[in-house]
């Protein structure tokens, strides 16, 4: 996740940005198990790079630290993911696909 608002600092891995991302939006703590998707682009003149981790989740204690910008810290099933708007939406399918996959 790199933005204007969030995202990877200068002397950060991708790996350790997803952790603290994760801490960050739900107060859980993760681990990675490993990287699956990478996607770039740009949308007009801002050029944008998207790496998927598949993480562990080592403790799960919910918390919204930031109210403003998050209304939900939630576990959904496919079908629910289905019906939500993505960031990137070209995405979407993979992810389905990718975690249907890991619930065989």
């Amino acid at each position: 996740m790199v933005g204007a608002f969030w995202g990877k600092e200068e002397d950060q891995t991708l790996e350790d940005c997803c952790i603290r991302e994760v801490y960050e939006e739900t107060g859980c703590l993760c681990k990675i198990n490993k990287e699956i998707k990478g996607n770039a682009g740009a949308i007009g003149p801002v050029e944008f790079h998207v790496t998927y981790f598949e993480v562990e989740i080592l403790s799960d204690h919910p918390t919204i630290h930031d109210p403003g910008l998050i209304y939900e810290i939630a576990w959904k099933t496919t079908e629910q993911l289905n019906d939500l708007h993505f960031s990137f939406p070209e995405d979407k399918e993979f992810l389905l696909q990718y975690i249907e996959q890991k619930l065989r």
